[in-house]
């Protein structure tokens, strides 16, 4: 029984997921809202509405206007390069398949471990995009990638 403890704690640590939390940064979630006319993703604080409303913009693609990444970092050692957010949209439909793709530099505020960043693809950019196959978000600390969550297609 310790053999078998002692196994599972060892591939963890050496799993790419262990790394990560070693680094201390990480991506935890990564949620993509269609956003209306009005640059909103929901009529109210509410979860269930927010998926009802993210719904009726899905089967109403006129009223739509943009589309935007919200990402849960955590955060637990202090960066002394600039974290940024990137997000790549692979988009297209028959043999012509294109990446956009998009950044934004985290401001690094307080001693929060977790935080959100978001990063809003809208106007004549999102009207060029047409079908969105995947995406893939990633956080980097300067020119090194720490952390990455991508769509199944991807």
């Amino acid at each position: 029984m310790r053999a078998t403890v002692l196994i599972l704690i060892a591939l963890f640590c050496w799993s790419p997921l262990g790394s990560q939390a070693a680094d201390g940064m990480r991506i935890v979630k990564t949620l993509k809202h269609l956003l209306d006319k009005e640059g909103r993703h929901s009529l109210s604080p509410s979860l269930l509405d927010r998926d009802a409303y993210q719904a009726q913009l899905r089967d109403q693609p006129d009223s739509v206007s943009g589309l935007r990444f919200d990402v849960q970092l955590k955060l637990s050692t202090k960066s002394t390069t600039p974290l940024r957010l990137k997000v790549e949209i692979r988009h297209g439909s028959g043999t012509t398949i294109d990446t956009y793709s998009a950044e934004t530099t985290l401001k690094q505020t307080g001693r929060r471990r977790l935080r959100w960043g978001q990063i809003a693809v809208s106007g004549d950019e999102y009207l060029e995009l047409g079908e969105i196959i995947a995406w893939r978000v990633s956080l980097w600390d300067g020119e090194a990638e720490v952390s990455k969550q991508e769509s199944f297609l991807w």
